[in-house]
């Protein structure tokens, strides 16, 4: 019976050390090569991580939604709307629309540029006391 599962165990310990060289030397580089290739895909396209009709929340207190982009680069942006969420938990206060933009990173890949055009600013007026709120006309 020892024969029989001899060939097995040195079957298993030939895996598990095949295994261990493959998670301790192969994987981390792939790794390393995928993290910096997407990192430079990032920079030589700004808006690569934006995609066209889904509210995007990487940067720190906005929401970004594009209706298209295009052009050398994708840099050329349509249907803009960016939502202000600077105030925690008081919802979509703040909203900037604009139809056309462009984005770049600017100061050395450091900051990350919009240029809007043909756009507009809507915000909510908080009123908080129920006078003032009652002197406001109903649309």
């Amino acid at each position: 019976m020892f024969r029989g599962i001899r060939s097995l165990i040195v079957l298993n310990i030939a895996i598990a050390f095949g295994a261990f060289y493959f998670y301790n030397n192969i994987i981390p580089v792939a790794n390393l090569k995928g993290q910096s290739l997407l990192i430079n895909i990032s920079k030589s396209k700004p808006a690569f991580h934006i995609t066209p009709g889904i509210f995007y929340n990487g940067f720190q207190g906005y929401s970004i939604k594009i209706g298209n982009k295009e052009g050398e680069g994708e840099q050329l942006l349509s249907d803009i709307y960016i939502y202000d969420h600077k105030e925690a938990k008081k919802g979509n206060l703040k909203v900037l629309v604009a139809s056309t933009g462009i984005m770049r990173p600017v100061a050395n890949d450091q900051y990350l540029e919009i240029e809007l055009h043909n756009g507009a600013t809507y915000e909510d007026i908080d009123r908080k006391f129920v006078e003032e709120r009652q002197k406001m006309p109903w649309a």
